[in-house]
């Protein structure tokens, strides 16, 4: 009888907190909800961010609020949004370097990108290219090589992850002798590499763009597996420099506190979904240097596991040693 009792008390117990969270997801999101960025006002991931933020506000009747974590490599960003309660309003707008690349850059990191996120689905890739000072005598990647063996210590410049493990890479795989300079951010660097202080880098199409348009510095690559649409007469590194499975790019997507409940993640993964699908979204989405790729909440928790041991790989053959 006891043992009846007891199997009951639970039962009801079991449908209280199921009730409970039900309810919770039904009366989300009850205030306005915080999407967290690691980058600067002006960046891509910042245009992107108010993007997306415009449209949840659209269908979900609450303001979403972009707000700028940037320094430490993303670490205080992604650290924020670890410890925040897992209520569904505090969003991270997560990318290959607050995920892969920090997980291979750091021995130590105060988040865990698996285990302290649950996924709501990827946004965007934005692809990399491979970009040269306009003074620069070449005008192809087998150019390129030629002129950096002529010319040892040939500098390349990098204002973020993805940039500096792409130009390791190409230094280290090729047997190339050149020199790597860092700077606090894309812009600088590129301001850098249109003035003649560097020679090369890889960055992404959106930060490039008015260096570009000045026609101070000119793309002669691009870094991911195939051609991007968004330079669809650039060929690839991996084709021009003989390097099979160099593919080297960002992409943007969001993730909630571990813990945030199923329903609301549900919620925020299908209003993501529709958002994906509307042609103009996709339209500003190439605007500002990004290719729309969306992934839904499974496809993009499997996707960050696989670049944990992508960016692992691609960190190794860079060269770059943990810190």
């Amino acid at each position: 009888m006891k043992k009846a009792i007891s199997h009951f008390l639970l039962a009801l117990l079991g449908l209280g907190l199921f009730h409970g969270a039900s309810a919770a997801a039904e009366e989300w999101p009850s205030k306005p909800v915080r999407i967290i960025i690691a980058f600067p006002p002006g960046s891509a991931s910042d245009s992107l961010a108010r993007v997306i933020a415009e449209e949840y506000h659209k269908k979900l009747g609450q303001p979403f609020i972009v707000e700028h974590r940037p320094g430490a490599s993303g670490t205080i960003a992604a650290r924020e949004v670890a410890r925040a309660k897992p209520d569904g309003h505090s969003l991270l707008l997560t990318s290959a370097n607050l995920t892969g690349q920090n997980a291979a850059f750091f021995k130590e990191l105060s988040y865990d990108p698996v285990k302290d996120f649950t996924s709501v689905g990827r946004i965007a890739m934005f692809p990399f290219m491979l970009v040269v000072n306009s003074g620069l005598p070449v005008n192809n990647v087998a150019e390129l090589i030629a002129y950096a063996k002529q010319h040892p210590s040939l500098s390349y410049a990098y204002g973020n992850g993805t940039g500096q493990v792409a130009g390791a890479a190409f230094n280290n795989l090729l047997g190339l002798d050149t020199v790597a300079i860092g700077y606090k951010g894309t812009a600088q660097a590129l301001t850098e590499l249109a003035g003649g202080q560097t020679s090369f880098m890889f960055a992404d199409v959106s930060a490039s763009r008015p260096f570009l348009e000045s026609g101070r510095i000119r793309p002669i690559a691009v870094s991911g597996e195939s051609r991007s649409e968004l330079a669809p007469t650039l060929p690839t590194v991996a084709q021009e420099a003989n390097l099979p499975g160099f593919d080297l790019g960002s992409w943007l997507g969001l993730t909630a506190p571990a813990g945030t409940p199923p329903e609301i993640i549900k919620r925020l993964s299908d209003t993501l979904d529709g958002i994906m699908k509307n042609e103009a979204i996709q339209e500003r989405i190439k605007s500002i240097g990004g290719e729309p790729a969306p992934l839904s909440h499974a496809e993009f928790d499997q996707y960050i596991q696989q670049q944990m041991k992508i960016w692992a790989q691609k960190v190794k053959e860079a060269g770059i040693p943990p810190q």
